[in-house]
């Protein structure tokens, strides 16, 4: 139940704050997730599409963009190697792991950058 509870409160947080967050406002009749299609309040899979540290906005799997916020406790990583904040580009391919706040933004705890999935399944490249 308290999963639901911070799932749904993410999602309207989320909605919520869509405006402050991307810079305009979406069509509210059409915007809404749904009774029960809540996006990810923990994490997001998928590519960097915007920087603006101490945020980044990932384009996640389900293509809702989701803000992540990057403290001085979030933790970086290229596969296993620790990098910063500033070695984060636009197109990277990032998993995240953290908590959701109450700006609808997801505060980051552990960021990994993978390759992207279009170069793990393009093997015809590969001599």
């Amino acid at each position: 139940m308290s999963v639901g509870f911070h799932k749904a409160s993410f999602g309207h947080a989320w909605e919520d704050n869509y405006a402050r967050n991307f810079g305009m406002m979406p069509d509210r009749p059409e915007f809404g997730f749904g009774k029960d299609n809540f996006p990810n309040a923990n994490g997001a899979i998928g590519k960097i599409i915007k920087i603006e540290l101490p945020t980044i906005i990932v384009q996640d799997k389900d293509n809702t963009e989701k803000v992540i916020l990057i403290t001085d406790n979030t933790k970086i990583q290229k596969i296993r190697e620790d990098v910063k904040n500033t070695d984060l580009k636009v197109e990277d391919f990032v998993v995240v792991i953290g908590s959701p706040n109450d700006k609808g933004q997801i505060e980051a705890k552990f960021i990994r950058l993978m390759p992207s999935p279009e170069l793990l399944n393009n093997t015809n490249n590969i001599k």
